[in-house]
């Protein structure tokens, strides 16, 4: 069996990653990606270890370990690319929790998820209550732990990322503008 070739893969903006020089990954000819161990490694050192949303520790290495997914900040799904500064370190949890959404929609889950109503009833029916005007007693909710940091591997993928929701968010109003119009 002939093995792929790989394509090395670099950073559009090298700036945006500090003390790094090499492929961020592969691109086999099939068009897969993976990325290189280099650049885990240095992701990983430069996010100290931590969850780039709740800023959970994630233990010493990425290498075999299950606590630690590199996270589309813009997943695939709405055109994200596998490059910095769209990717960062994640946890399980937060990377579960978020799957294709918009990044703003996990700060709500995480706040959910560290309030006393989180076991007892979904996030859904937390909706409900608090739709019906019932105080569920949430604390406000944290910055995510990117933005508490200087991460320029993440910042760039933000800005897009909210641009496309306002983006969205517009055209959605004029569509329904345009039906009250009709």
């Amino acid at each position: 069996m002939v093995k792929a070739a790989l394509i090395p893969v670099y950073a559009k903006d090298p700036s945006a990653l500090p003390g790094f020089d090499g492929p961020v990954g592969y691109r086999r000819k099939d068009g897969m990606f993976t990325f290189s161990d280099m650049f885990k490694d240095w992701m990983f050192l430069y996010q100290e270890g931590r969850c780039g949303y709740c800023g959970t520790e994630l233990g010493e290495t990425w290498f075999g370990n299950r606590k630690a997914h590199v996270e589309h900040i813009v997943c695939r799904a709405h055109g994200g690319d596998d490059l910095p500064p769209n990717v960062m370190y994640a946890c399980n949890t937060c990377n579960n929790q978020k799957r294709d959404l918009h990044f703003s929609v996990l700060a709500e889950r995480i706040q959910f998820r560290e309030s006393v109503a989180a076991g007892i009833i979904t996030i859904n029916q937390a909706h409900k209550l608090i739709e019906a005007g019932i105080n569920l007693g949430f604390k406000p909710a944290k910055p995510f732990h990117f933005s508490k940091m200087n991460w320029k591997h993440v910042y760039a993928a933000v800005a897009v990322d909210r641009q496309r929701m306002a983006e969205e968010f517009n055209l959605s109003i004029s569509e329904k503008s345009h039906v009250k119009q009709s």
